[in-house]
């Protein structure tokens, strides 16, 4: 998707380079604008594209908006549910705080060296 995106506006800019620029500006002008808008076109469908192909961009999501899954209780149905209240804190900036905060290895909470703090 990435090349067939982006294709033409290298391919327009080619010829621009090499050729110089048309005589009729306006054609060219509707040209490029509609050549980066497919190039800006691609950022809109990676994340379909992600969520569609990878398990681990979902679950990373679902932790990002603050849901996870859960067993509904029916026959193995699941629902995103959201987590408990908490928010990010960085080690180093409750420290600085004067807060003491339990270490990363013993914590559960812990994630990528933040710790989760109930609000």
């Amino acid at each position: 998707m990435f090349a067939l995106l982006w294709l033409p506006i290298h391919v327009f800019l080619l010829l621009v380079f090499f050729y110089g620029p048309p005589s009729n500006a306006n054609w060219h002008e509707a040209v490029f604008v509609l050549c980066t808008g497919l190039a800006y076109f691609n950022s809109c469908v990676n994340p379909i594209i992600y969520n569609r192909t990878s398990k681990d961009f979902r679950d990373a999501f679902r932790a990002a908006v603050g849901c996870q899954k859960h067993d509904g209780g029916d026959a193995g149905t699941e629902v995103a549910v959201p987590l408990k209240a908490s928010r990010m804190v960085n080690a180093a900036d409750a420290a600085a705080a004067g807060q003491e905060l339990p270490r990363a290895a013993e914590d559960a909470d812990c994630v990528d060296g933040k710790i989760l703090v109930e609000n």
